[in-house]
């Protein structure tokens, strides 16, 4: 570290603002509307702090790779893997199945420091609707840390070795404005990517390392200076968290605001005897103490808020304060009981560190994410809640139609009577369809292939997270089992049939083209309309919640959700029977989610198999069978 500098407490009563201020964001505190900058203080001394460990240990020759990185594996996983664990067993009991496999995977990508990566892939936007249930969500920030960690000391051990002084300062000043350019030209055109990758964070962290490969250098200024740096300092963070909101451009220059406030903070406290007015209230005890418990609390305050947030709580103030408390308790636990004796008593060597420390927790993270994908999420773990009269179906029976799988329905022939083919609704619709054709004495096919509806075409399919379902060869069995089903007497047609649906949406010649098709080719053409959806995860999961707290769902209903696409079809080829379970589930614009105390809903679109039984039995109660006769 340099000459310069000693243990300075103002920065960790710094310290103590920036996490405050993320906090206070994540739990709802309106008036700071831009407590998120509060991560980008952080960065600024992440920066400056270890860029005076690397350029006076590079100077003296005592830098070592395996030293650096020691110090980063005791100071940040040992309280993270706490953390980590801890939110794996709550997230095992509230998680519903598909969400576990989704926390599965983000556990990896936050162990292998790239958890940047994936919430990017997997979330588009930072501020998109209900990612404050993810409850790994914050950790995207110490991947980008740990990844500068990666790249930094090797770039200022060869800026030592092979360039002067002067060339390193010249190199360093393009690369910042370099990476400022590319972190504001990306805030406009790449918003998402901007927010959570390196690139555009490089500046913010390259800020507080020119401060500190310039600190032997910097100019002593008397108390007046200090005082009026430090006062702007503070204005600059404070103001832009207060005026900020998440619909401006950001990161990008509006960033650049807090940076420099926190830049001027550390450089008004270098001389603590002349230390600005704002360096000497941070150094204060009780703010110096939330500083030292900062990581700590970054880490637990997210999980805690997240996983209210994912039950369907309201964060009213009692809420938020509880919140944060429980918070607080879990920081001053990990720091006195985790962080600290890791950092300065229980000490490993370098291989034994990274053993413990790293590759153990991510072996272990690697098989348990298949091991619980392998389990479906632990679905076993609803089961109870899900069947309370614990009724069981039996499987349908798999087969092969060509090269297309799928299950027989109905009541097994020679030959088969007609297809029911679609995307993943037809999969959630295999039992109910299983009723009709029973009862109609019908052999029918099923083939469901997620992502993929039954139209002709290939169209444009806008969602990165459904690539995996547009392989050639899912979409030649797609094509295929929609030509298949134009040798049969009738084909039944599911999908997620709803007003701008990104796939229907821009498909409206493929669906119109496909129903000529069965038209033409003498095939009676069936419309399994969809059920209607939850409106977003966060609601499913306040039923789920609920569900768990009260054991019955008779009073929560979902809004109907009537649509133009299938009644125009209808208008349009008015020879097609429209099938609409939700005739049978909704009055009055309100919609049912059990049947006879059984929940009907997989997740907050999907029927689960027992509901898909149930609603079967009750539309043929109701609604009589619609496939007899055919």
């Amino acid at each position: 570290m340099s000459k310069s500098f000693v243990y300075r407490p103002d920065i960790d009563g710094l310290r103590a603002v920036a996490v405050l201020l993320v906090v206070f964001y994540h739990a709802g505190f309106t008036t700071i509307k831009g407590g998120f900058i509060g991560v980008d203080v952080f960065f600024v001394l992440s920066g400056f702090l270890i860029t005076l460990i690397l350029d006076r240990e590079i100077r003296t020759g005592e830098f070592s790779f395996k030293k650096f990185y020691l110090r980063r594996i005791r100071r940040l996983l040992p309280a993270l893997l706490f953390v980590l664990v801890v939110t794996s067993v709550f997230c095992f009991y509230y998680l519903v199945p598909g969400d576990l496999i989704a926390y599965g995977n983000s556990l990896r990508y936050a162990l292998l420091s790239l958890s940047n990566v994936y919430f990017w892939l997997n979330t588009g936007s930072y501020f998109s609707k209900n990612v404050d249930e993810l409850p790994l969500l914050h950790t995207w920030s110490l991947s980008v840390e740990e990844q500068f960690y990666f790249v930094w000391p090797v770039f200022l051990l060869a800026m030592s070795r092979f360039f002067s002084r002067t060339t390193t300062w010249v190199l360093f000043i393009l690369g910042f404005f370099a990476a400022f350019g590319i972190a504001d030209w990306a805030a406009v055109n790449k918003a998402s990517a901007a927010y959570y990758f390196l690139p555009t964070r490089a500046y913010e962290l390259m800020l507080g390392a020119g401060l500190a490969l310039a600190w032997d250098d910097f100019p002593r200024l008397n108390a007046r200076q200090n005082n009026l740096l430090s006062l702007v300092g503070l204005s600059m963070i404070i103001g832009t968290s207060l005026l900020l909101n998440k619909s401006q451009v950001f990161p990008g220059v509006n960033a650049l605001w807090p940076c420099l406030g926190t830049a001027l903070l550390i450089a008004s406290g270098k001389h603590q005897e002349q230390a600005g007015i704002v360096n000497r209230i941070l150094a204060i005890k009780p703010v110096v103490a939330i500083g030292l418990i900062s990581y700590a609390l970054y880490l637990w305050h997210w999980p805690i808020l997240a996983l209210i947030n994912y039950q369907g709580i309201e964060l009213t103030k009692p809420v938020a304060s509880f919140a944060i408390g429980a918070s607080v308790i879990m920081a001053v636990l990990s720091y006195f009981f985790i962080e600290k004796p890791f950092r300065t008593k229980l000490i490993f060597s370098f291989e034994k560190s990274f053993v413990i420390w790293l590759l153990i927790p991510l072996v272990v993270s690697v098989f348990g994410y298949q091991y619980v994908q392998g389990k479906d999420g632990f679905k076993e773990r609803f089961e109870n809640l899900f069947n309370p009269s614990n009724k069981v179906l039996p499987d349908l029976e798999k087969a092969n139609l060509g090269k297309l799988s799928g299950s027989y329905l109905g009541v097994k022939k020679e030959k088969l009577d007609g297809l029911f083919i679609g995307d993943s609704m037809a999969g959630a619709y295999l039992d109910f369809v299983n009723v009709l054709a029973v009862d109609a004495r019908l052999f029918i096919y099923g083939s469901h292939l997620s992502g993929l509806p039954p139209f002709l075409g290939q169209f444009d399919y806008p969602r990165e997270d459904a690539l995996e379902t547009r392989t050639p060869d899912k979409l030649e069995q797609n094509e295929l089992r929609i030509k298949e089903a134009g040798n049969y007497r009738f084909v039944i047609l599911s999908a997620s049939w709803a007003n701008g649906f990104p796939y229907l949406g821009h498909s409206e010649e493929d669906i119109n083209r496909t129903i000529e098709y069965y038209i033409n080719n003498k095939v009676k053409v069936i419309v399994l309309w969809k059920p209607n959806f939850f409106g977003g995860a966060r609601i499913y999961n306040q039923a789920v919640a609920q569900l768990m707290r009260t054991k019955t769902l008779v009073d929560f209903k979902i809004k109907d959700q009537p649509t133009k696409i299938v009644a125009d079809l209808k208008e349009k080829y008015p020879d097609i029977i429209l099938i609409s379970p939700n005739d049978v589930l909704c009055k009055d614009g309100e919609c049912d989610v059990q049947i006879d105390g059984t929940f009907i809903y997989s997740d907050q679109a999907h029927l689960n198999r027992l509901g898909s039984f149930l609603l079967g039995e009750k539309y043929l109660k109701i609604n009589g069978n619609p496939l007899s006769g055919l």
